[in-house]
Formats: structure tokens, sequence, C-alpha cells
């Protein structure tokens, strides 16, 4: 085999950030940079959230006032016009990713499978 996989990842990765979407979405939080209230509002949400998932992740009680300050932030995320378009942007490049790494992970879902 000429072709290293190890190359072909790297073009992927070359080919991702040319996609239009991740474009986009670099504008975005450039965007978001530029605007202080905005990049307060995500800074603190991405830490809020962070550490939610890290409770989740280690079985900790996440209490009711630390649920609902994670739901208000998220209502002042979704009010925000720059981090809403954020998001969506940002789906849009996962979505690709998820798709891409669901033929990546293929030949190991055909290997391990017994129906056949």
């Amino acid at each position: 085999m000429n072709n290293n996989i190890y190359d072909t990842a790297n073009q992927l990765e070359r080919d991702l950030r040319n996609l239009e979407s991740y474009q986009a979405l670099k504008e975005i939080m450039a965007e978001i940079h530029n605007n202080a209230q905005s990049a307060d509002l995500f800074s603190d949400y991405r830490k809020q959230t962070q550490a939610y998932q890290q409770k989740i992740l280690k079985a900790e009680q996440v209490t009711e006032e630390e649920l609902a300050q994670l739901q208000d932030l998220t209502d002042k995320v979704k009010k925000d016009p720059l981090i809403n378009k954020l998001m969506q942007e940002e789906q849009r490049v996962s979505q690709v990713i998820h798709d891409i790494y669901g033929m990546i992970n293929r030949p190991l879902e055909e290997l391990y499978r017994f129906d056949s």
C-alpha cells in the first residue's frame, strides 16, 4: 500500500479546515471574541457545562441549584444571536465529523458483526 493512512488523515484534517461551515464557524468565533458580552457569556457557559459533565462522569450529585443556574445560563445563551449562530454552525461541522467517523469505524463494525 503506497498511501500512508496518516497522510490520508492529515489530508482529511486539511479538508475539514477548508469546509465552508468550518470557515463560517471560525468567523463567528472571531465575532464572539470581539463582543465582550457574548465572549463572557460563552466562556461562562462552557465552564458550567464542562463542570456539569465532569460531575456526571464522576457520578457526583448535581444539585437543584446547579441545574437551575445551568438552565438560566442556557436560556441566556439561546438569546444571544452570535452564540446561537455559533451553535448552529457547530452542529453542521459536528455532523460532518460524525459522518466521517461512521465511515472510518465501518470496518470494525463489520468485523464484529455476528448477525451475518
